[in-house]
């Protein structure tokens, strides 16, 4: 049974062990260089929490605008913004940072007009 160039890499897990090196991490079977994305999945696995919540609360505001008939798109983003704000924020607390997607979601929930009364109101008490 001949295996193609994929599964031949696959079967071999010459992704984890085995893999004749050659400057870059790649299969040469398939000829296609993974060290990009072992690199990307590398810088990114830290930064997990903050693109989910980006994420949950651009979604969160998209959809609150859509209920009025059009999506604010720069109202999703600066939602999802502040969201990575509040997630920076809590990791700097030591808070775990599962805590910031909720944030983020209550954040895309309520709106920015809501987060910014928010602060005037504790900018004013002070």
């Amino acid at each position: 049974m001949k295996l193609s160039a994929r599964s031949h890499c696959l079967k071999r897990r010459w992704f984890k062990k085995d893999l004749p090196r050659k400057g870059l991490f790649y299969c040469q079977k398939l000829g296609v260089k993974v060290a990009f994305l072992e690199w990307l999945c590398e810088f990114l696995k830290p930064l997990g929490i903050a693109i989910f919540s980006f994420l949950m609360a651009f979604i969160m505001a998209a959809l609150r605008t859509a209920k009025k008939g059009k999506i604010d798109w720069l109202e999703a983003v600066m939602c999802g913004l502040i969201a990575v704000g509040v997630w920076s924020l809590l990791e700097w607390l030591n808070i775990p940072q599962t805590v910031a997607v909720g944030a983020a979601s209550t954040v895309g929930f309520m709106g920015t007009h809501f987060v910014a009364d928010l602060i005037q109101n504790w900018k004013n008490k002070q």
